[in-house]
């Protein structure tokens, strides 16, 4: 059963991880353009607000599929000397704590966007209201949570030989 969600949940990830890549490419062409306009006439206005935008949006949605791919920075310097068991138990235990700090992360960033979007502050080159890109952020990182949580309970499920 937990083979089948991680299997779905990858899948998932593997779409966000597609739609972060047209995003970051929209970007570059945004900022190529841009460039090629300044050389030629005037340059769009508020490119480095939307590229921002798209560059906050684009990281958040990757986060799953960075996961899947194990594409951080990872450092097992006193994990690589453990034995199979021991070293998928920690790297269980650290998942969970993973999934603890990013669940507080999404939780606070939920509580932010709440407050930007009942103030109404708005960007102040394009006007553009700040809290949906926030609710995509928190939803985001509550989902990476969700797979490192899944991760975690992979890790148990190696530990214990099942």
């Amino acid at each position: 059963m937990l083979d089948k969600i991680s299997a779905g949940y990858n899948k998932f990830g593997d779409w966000l991880g597609i739609l972060s890549n047209i995003i970051l490419v929209g970007g570059m062409l945004l900022t190529v353009g841009n460039i090629l306009l300044r050389q030629f006439g005037s340059p769009f206005g508020g490119t480095a607000e939307v590229i921002g935008y798209a560059a906050a949006t684009l990281t958040a949605l990757a986060l799953i599929y960075s996961q899947k791919k194990k594409a951080h920075v990872a450092i097992d310097v006193l994990a690589s000397h453990f034995a199979k068991r021991p070293r998928a138990i920690l790297n269980g235990v650290w998942y969970l704590i993973g999934t603890v700090m990013f669940a507080m992360a999404a939780w606070q960033v939920f509580v932010r966007a709440g407050m930007m979007q009942r103030s109404g502050i708005l960007s102040d080159t394009l006007q553009i209201a700040y809290y949906p890109f926030l609710w995509i952020l928190g939803i985001c990182v509550a989902l990476f949570a969700i797979r490192l949580l899944i991760d975690a309970l992979l890790r148990f499920k190696e530990a214990i030989g099942k």
